[in-house]
């Protein structure tokens, strides 16, 4: 009998003529002979089963583990199968810290808090996700799935778990989620992940963030392509056009597909107008390059509208709207250009663009002049320096002051050369007076944020422009606003302490925070 069931029979068979009387000793015997074999036989079933079962566990991806109830949590066992993520139970087993041997460095500290909470009184059953290191130096997502063992007084004793690989599910999961959020046929971002990402920057730009722009656009005339050449070549030239859009943008930019030939950016950090009318040029000229579909050349244009963030604007749907009339007010005016959305920013915006083309003739022809604000000592009356303020003297414009004309400097790069004009200008001012036993003690120049950026290179033409002019160190004062010094980083500060070893000077300069003052070249006033 096996478990009380009946398993199976022995048969003795007693060759004598006559029939055997079994004694109840020997019948007894037997009886225990059968049940020890019972129990062999159970135990051998028993056995394989295990066998069995240990064979599941090995060949399976999941590993099984014990930690002691201690608040370090030691591991006392762990499946032999862990080898599959190139680990050895043995080391494990041994180490001081088995979580810095599995656990991810950026997972290690939520795995930590979640299972020193086991320790709590009342803590239950939980489960948590992180990335599995395994022997390569590579990493697997797995599902933690943790158990208190508690004895009679609720006490710790151990925590028994089970690690289940889910990488491929992660994968599926993060693929779902890619495609929720961009567009199937080009890649780009979708309406919805566009217009989730315009709500934050719209909100954080409200709050003091810096600003941005909405360009809508789309291809002129795009229908005809479908028409003519069919839908499958439409889907490539689409696909061009967004490798173009990408190529023409900065990293922190997005560019998103709303449907059709309707493409949109998110333009950040625009400091100017004129920087967004740069992009839009820039996005005109790359999309009107020829596209090549299917052996054919064609040739298309693109009309933008453009949108600016505006203080007090209500939302960002409003912006979007905006910019959409301005792209179909680019299109009434005979498409392949951009608007804005009113026409004063249009005029303003090419204005400052403009200004910017002026500006690089203006720095050969030598249209700039400085002016000198002295310095006064207020005790004695004394003049201690002179601070050179630079002018436009615009040919049909007049004169034009600092703040109108340094931001379209510092957008287009040429603050660095208009910077060094003044450096050397006021040197050699300085040596003139020299020569006429007039010159003050120092001569000041105020430094732009993009100057301080350019590094060793502004200690050098420091120092050749003091060496051409024959002046001492002593006799400059390089002047930094706070606005600049507190947006330079601590290893461009290192510029300002390499001057100071070459003799300069160097003042930080009071400013107006209404009034654009990272400027290289003087006060507004």
């Amino acid at each position: 009998m096996i478990d009380g069931q009946l398993w199976g029979s022995l048969s003795f068979v007693d060759a004598a003529a006559e029939r055997r009387q079994w004694s109840w000793a020997e019948t007894d015997t037997l009886a225990t002979l059968a049940g020890l074999i019972g129990v062999a036989v159970a135990r051998a079933r028993y056995v394989k089963e295990l066998a069995d079962a240990n064979m599941i566990v090995q060949n399976s991806p999941t590993i099984l583990y014990r930690l002691r109830g201690e608040p370090s949590l030691p591991m006392i066992y762990v499946s032999h199968n862990i080898i599959k993520f190139g680990h050895k139970p043995e080391e494990l087993l041994s180490a001081s810290n088995w979580s810095q041997c599995l656990i991810h460095p950026e997972d290690q500290a939520k795995v930590g808090a979640a299972m020193a909470r086991l320790l709590e009184k009342g803590a239950e059953a939980s489960s948590i996700e992180f990335r599995l290191a395994t022997g390569s130096g590579r990493y697997r997502w797995v599902d933690n799935r943790y158990t208190p063992v508690r004895d009679k007084d609720g006490r710790l004793v151990e925590v028994e778990g089970i690690i289940i690989d889910i990488t491929e599910r992660k994968a599926a999961e993060e693929e779902i989620a890619l495609l929720a959020r961009t567009d199937a046929l080009t890649g780009l971002a979708n309406r919805a992940t566009f217009n989730e990402r315009l709500g934050q920057t719209f909100a954080a730009t409200r709050r003091g963030g810096a600003s941005f722009a909405v360009l809508c656009l789309d291809l002129d005339h795009f229908k005809n392509v479908n028409d003519t050449l069919g839908h499958p070549a439409g889907d490539q030239l689409l696909c061009q056009m967004a490798d173009r859009l990408k190529d023409n943008v900065r990293e922190t930019d997005l560019v998103a597909r709303l449907g059709g030939d309707e493409f949109v950016i998110l333009q950040s950090d625009v400091s100017d107008l004129a920087s967004t009318g740069t992009l839009a040029a820039k996005i005109k000229e790359a999309l009107s390059q020829p596209y090549v579909i299917d052996g054919n050349e064609l040739h298309l244009t693109v009309s933008i509208g453009i949108s600016p963030f505006v203080p007090g604007t209500a939302s960002p749907e409003l912006m979007m709207s905006q910019a959409d009339m301005a792209l179909y007010r680019a299109k009434d005016e005979g498409r392949n250009r951009y608007r804005f959305h009113s026409k004063a920013l249009d005029e303003q915006m090419h204005v400052r663009v403009a200004l910017a083309d002026e500006l690089r003739t203006a720095i050969d022809q030598k249209q700039f002049a400085l002016h000198y604000q002295p310095q006064i000592e207020l005790h004695s009356g004394r003049i201690v320096g002179m601070e050179a303020l630079v002018r436009w003297q615009h040919p049909t414009r007049g004169t034009l002051y600092p703040a109108q004309f340094l931001p379209v400097a510092q957008q287009t790069g040429m603050i660095i050369p208009l910077g060094r004009w003044v450096l050397d200008e006021a040197c050699q001012q300085m040596k003139r007076w020299h020569e006429l036993g007039l010159a003050p003690s120092l001569i000041v120049v105020n430094v732009s944020l993009q100057e301080l950026k350019s590094g060793s290179d502004l200690v050098a033409a420091v120092a050749a422009t003091l060496q051409k002019c024959g002046l001492a160190p002593q006799q400059l004062e390089i002047d930094v606003t706070e606005a600049t010094l507190a947006q330079i980083t601590w290893s461009q500060s290192d510029v300002l302490s390499q001057l100071h070893r070459l003799g300069v000077g160097i003042a930080i300069d009071d400013f107006e925070p209404s009034t654009p003052r990272s400027s290289t070249c003087g006060r507004t006033t």
